[in-house]
């Protein structure tokens, strides 16, 4: 059993998770028993943007753990109320995400001519072996 989940993101569906709460420090609360191994640690509340997970982020200290805009980095993840990679009652999603992959289909761009573009990009035609620059029928 490891009081960490060796990650930054969501455990159940890989989604960000986000500082709820302000930066501080781990308070006995936060941690009971194991709270002379981890005295001093920094931390703050935490939970994922899309299913609500609760977690407990390792804040970091060190140069290395500042974003561009000055914010400290999330360095490790334990869920809340367990301070464990188990979680507790509180800590389970709110919500269940089902990840979807949409892909839209549309006519591929042509030029005037009927003739396909190579690259959508690209004004050069090969049918007609001339550059139709201001000529691109847009896909019909």
């Amino acid at each position: 059993m490891s009081r960490n989940l060796c990650r930054t993101n969501c455990y159940y569906c890989r989604c960000e998770v986000i500082r709820t709460g302000e930066t501080r420090e781990l308070t006995d609360e936060d941690v009971g028993a194991y709270f002379p191994e981890y005295c001093g640690m920094i931390v703050a509340e935490a939970e994922c943007s899309m299913c609500e997970a609760k977690y407990l982020a390792w804040m970091g200290k060190i140069p290395h753990s500042y974003r561009d805009d000055g914010e400290i980095r999330i360095r490790d993840l334990s869920f809340r109320s367990s301070f464990n990679d188990e979680p507790g009652v509180d800590d389970l999603p709110a919500f269940e995400i089902e990840e979807r992959i949409a892909y839209v289909k549309t006519t591929w761009p042509t030029f005037k001519c009927g003739a396909r573009k190579v690259h959508r990009d690209y004004d050069y035609c090969l049918k007609c072996r001339v550059d139709h620059k201001d000529e691109s029928g847009g896909g019909s």
